[in-house]
């Protein structure tokens, strides 16, 4: 059994401190081996890890570890981490870096946009109209009807001071 079929049969059996004591050796022994990188933050992402996988992928960036394919794995792994962190800004830097990682990141887009729209932050839904706008028309649409929840929103919220005044 090779290394990779190892990994992934150690991950598929929950049995991921030793994975991830196998895989810290495999990497000292190749440091630029991306998918090595991305099996060990599949393991941290599994265990809720979120600052982990950000660093572990982020050292596999500075290694120049990752193949432009994998690429779109590991930004996508990195926006789903900043996303579970609250950091919108950082997840949608890497939800955005190519239209393949825009595409694949749309239902954590969308759960943005949502949240953005239940706490009126003008400034992200602009941000994620803007972002994703610029890979795939089918956002625009979405932008366009976020703006005009957020314009019944604010109707609503006038309506609602004027009450009180």
């Amino acid at each position: 059994m090779n290394k990779i079929d190892e990994i992934k049969s150690l991950i598929q059996t929950s049995k991921f401190d030793q994975a991830e004591k196998k895989l810290k050796i495999y990497l000292k022994k190749d440091p630029r081996n991306g998918i090595l990188f991305i099996f060990i933050s599949s393991i941290y992402k599994r265990q809720k890890s979120y600052s982990k996988v950000i660093n572990v992928l982020t050292d596999g960036i500075n290694n120049n570890a990752f193949s432009s394919k994998q690429l779109v794995t590991v930004h996508f792994l990195m926006g789903v981490s900043y996303f579970h962190l609250d950091n919108k800004t950082r997840s949608i830097k890497h939800f955005c870096e190519n239209s393949e990682t825009a595409i694949k990141c749309k239902p954590f887009f969308l759960a943005l946009l949502r949240k953005s729209i239940n706490q009126l932050d003008f400034e992200m839904i602009d941000l994620l109209g803007i972002s994703f706008g610029k890979y795939n028309n089918q956002y625009k649409l979405l932008t366009e009807v976020s703006s005009s929840i957020l314009r019944q929103k604010k109707k609503y919220i006038f309506r609602q001071i004027f009450k009180l005044n």
